[in-house]
């Protein structure tokens, strides 16, 4: 018969054993709590599947003070996303030969990343607007290069122009008229070398249209629930995705937990995109899904 002590003995190794089981399995509970949360919150430790891509962003807001605050804070955080940039003073450049100071110092900071490359925003109606005055706002740009920033003689030139509203219907007057600008660009000796031209129609074109010296043409420019309308058609579409760009807005705030699978998505079909949760406003601000956008960028 087991003696009373030690009856005693195996009884107390038995809840020692049972205490440190409850231990054990409550403190990976509380693991699991925290690790699965932040497996979700941090999407840049996943496996990316999506093709090398840029930002191609519309920044149309006022360059007050803290304005780009967000900007300057993912282009401190994600040096090996490259950036495009679409800088617009004033619906244009402006009336003036120069932008405003706030502008000036702001678009020179930007022009110190190496991964950042400034375009100037020209509204074209449609291949309507005046010719003249298009030609005029590129020339505008182009004289940027011979004013220097205010904090760093760092220079506010520009890499090329982005055409806003251009046609994407086939008439013989308006290939002469893209035809037209796009030549400007190549002519203009103030914006740096790579004389960078970017159309957006918003839509798919007219293969008549695509000359060969634009470098991007935004092929899709719309609401998140109308891009799901399109896919199919979009992924379909015989293309060079390098030469094609997508800027996505409303994305459904709530409910939409994998922004880098679908940033994987539509890398395969463009390679220059911009992605937002705004559904207003969306180049003027930046969306709650901004640096969550950039840090799933397939680089």
């Amino acid at each position: 018969m087991e003696a009373p002590r030690d009856i005693l003995r195996r009884k107390k190794r038995v809840r020692q054993r049972k205490l440190i089981i409850v231990a054990v399995v409550t403190t990976l509970a509380i693991l699991l709590a925290v690790i699965i949360p932040l497996a979700v919150i941090l999407p840049k430790d996943r496996q990316s599947k999506g093709l090398s891509s840029i930002v191609l962003l519309p920044l149309y807001s006022y360059a007050e003070p803290e304005a780009w605050k967000p900007l300057f804070e993912v282009l401190d955080a994600h040096a090996d996303v490259n950036f495009t940039i679409i800088v617009n003073p004033f619906n244009g450049p402006g009336l003036t030969q120069y932008p405003e100071n706030n502008f000036v110092t702001e678009i020179g900071k930007l022009n110190a990343y190496e991964n950042v490359r400034l375009v100037g925003y020209v509204r074209t109606t449609w291949a309507t607007r005046d010719l003249s005055t298009v030609l005029a706002d590129i020339s505008t740009y182009s004289g940027w290069s011979a004013l220097e920033s205010f904090d760093d003689n760092s220079t506010i030139a520009l890499a090329g122009i982005f055409f806003d509203e251009t046609p994407s219907i086939y008439s013989p007057e308006a290939a002469a008229y893209l035809g037209t600008i796009n030549q400007a660009v190549k002519n203009a000796s103030g914006l740096l070398p790579e004389k960078l031209i970017i159309h957006n129609p918003g839509t798919t074109i007219d293969p008549r249209l695509d000359d060969l010296s634009t470098d991007i043409t935004v092929i899709f420019e719309s609401s998140y629930q109308d891009y799901r309308e399109r896919e199919a058609i979009l992924s379909s579409l015989p293309k060079d995705r390098l030469r094609c760009s997508y800027i996505i807005h409303s994305l459904p705030s709530k409910g939409f937990r994998d922004l880098g699978k679908f940033v994987d998505s539509i890398s395969v079909q463009a390679g220059a995109l911009f992605v937002t949760d705004l559904d207003e406003r969306y180049y003027k601000s930046f969306g709650s899904n901004w640096e969550t956008f950039v840090s799933v960028m397939p680089t």
